[in-house]
């Protein structure tokens, strides 16, 4: 009688302990999975409250640029600082804009674009080239800069459409010796915007 009551009173205290261990571990699992999730939300609300201010300043950056049309062909934003600079030239379209010593250059559809095979000269220093898309048309972006005179004078040139071809549609440069112009450009560039071309109509 004295074992039973020993086997029920030991059963009877490991199965306490069995569901005090269970309990434990229970809370550990769900403390675990709120301490994930806080950190997963916490990850996103850093995210949503840095990355949201730079897309913002983005965006705002150009806003109150002044818009450019040129001809119909496109637009494009400059710096309120930047004005046209008259010039005398047989080509009716291009156009140059100055803001001091930086200068923007642009032609469309130029008749002789500088040669793609021979794009990168030994003077051009710290050259880089990069290959994308401005409104779904096909641009080459190239930065580089010279010496002229003991100063450095950066570029930055834009060829949109097939440049490998001598097919160039638009081509624009912004000349400084600056280098803070080269992030300048790169918004320039970004700006850019071409109408959308007008739907066809079947014949009735």
């Amino acid at each position: 009688m004295k074992s039973l009551q020993r086997f029920l009173m030991t059963n009877t205290r490991r199965n306490s302990e069995d569901a005090t261990r269970n309990r434990i571990s229970g809370r550990r699992v769900y403390f675990e999975k709120q301490a994930m999730n806080l950190t997963k939300w916490m990850c996103i609300a850093f995210f949503l409250f840095c990355v949201s201010p730079m897309q913002a300043t983005q965006t705002q950056s150009t806003a109150d640029w002044q818009l450019v049309d040129f001809d119909g062909e496109f637009t494009f934003r400059l710096p309120q600082s930047f004005t046209k600079h008259e010039t005398v030239t047989t080509q009716n379209s291009s156009a140059e804009y100055r803001d001091g010593q930086t200068v923007l250059v642009l032609e469309w559809r130029p008749t002789d674009p500088a040669s793609f095979s021979e794009r990168r000269q030994t003077w051009m220093i710290d050259y880089e080239e990069a290959t994308s898309r401005i409104r779904g048309r096909r641009a080459n972006i190239r930065t580089y800069w010279e010496s002229k005179t003991g100063e450095r004078v950066y570029h930055a040139e834009l060829y949109i459409g097939n440049w490998e071809s001598r097919q160039v549609d638009l081509y624009m440069s912004v000349n400084s010796k600056e280098r803070g112009a080269l992030d300048t450009a790169s918004q320039i560039f970004k700006s850019i915007v071409f109408p959308l071309p007008t739907p066809e109509h079947p014949n009735l």
